[in-house]
């Protein structure tokens, strides 16, 4: 009798240790998935933070560098029109000097020269506005960006000095629409 109870004693020791061993097993396997859950919850968090941070910082960057840029276009082409402006000016000048000199002295042919080179200054001139406009059309959304050359030229020749002086001073200014002089 002693001999059987001994063994079921040591039977039912021998379950109970198992069955705690089993347990906390399985408690260790519910702590480790707990503690993954966790980390993997917290990745997808910080995931989805960062993603609507960038969404939202993405659009603000595209409108700042879209105003940079028309700035920068917009003192472009002022800066480009007040140069047109100048030598527009200076060139009808001297062809309104050279105009005034007698036909039959050499000083008429040497006008004739300075004006030619005016007029080819005009031409590089009209060139780079019609680049500049072109750019600031296809970048700008206004509706004034896509403004010519010629209405540049225009407004050069009918601003300042231009607009101060005789029609025959700035008869030079048709080259620019395409007219004779």
């Amino acid at each position: 009798m002693q001999q059987q109870q001994q063994q079921q004693y040591t039977q039912q020791q021998q379950q109970q240790y198992t069955q705690q061993q089993q347990q906390q097993g399985f408690t260790e396997q519910q702590q480790q998935q707990f503690t993954e859950q966790q980390q993997q919850q917290f990745t997808q968090q910080q995931q989805q933070q960062f993603m609507q941070q960038q969404q939202q910082q993405f659009p603000q960057q595209q409108q700042q560098q879209q105003q940079q840029q028309q700035q920068q276009q917009q003192s472009t082409s002022t800066k480009l029109l007040a140069t047109a402006r100048a030598a527009a000016c200076s060139g009808k000048g001297e062809t309104a000097a050279m105009a005034s000199a007698a036909p039959s002295t050499p000083r008429r042919r040497a006008g004739s020269y300075a004006a030619a080179g005016t007029r080819a200054r005009l031409l590089v001139l009209l060139q780079l506005l019609e680049s500049a406009a072109a750019a600031a059309a296809a970048a700008a959304s206004a509706p004034r960006a896509a403004a010519t050359a010629g209405e540049l030229l225009a407004a050069a020749t009918t601003s300042g000095c231009c607009a101060r002086s005789s029609t025959s001073h700035c008869s030079s200014a048709t080259l620019s629409t395409g007219e004779k002089e």
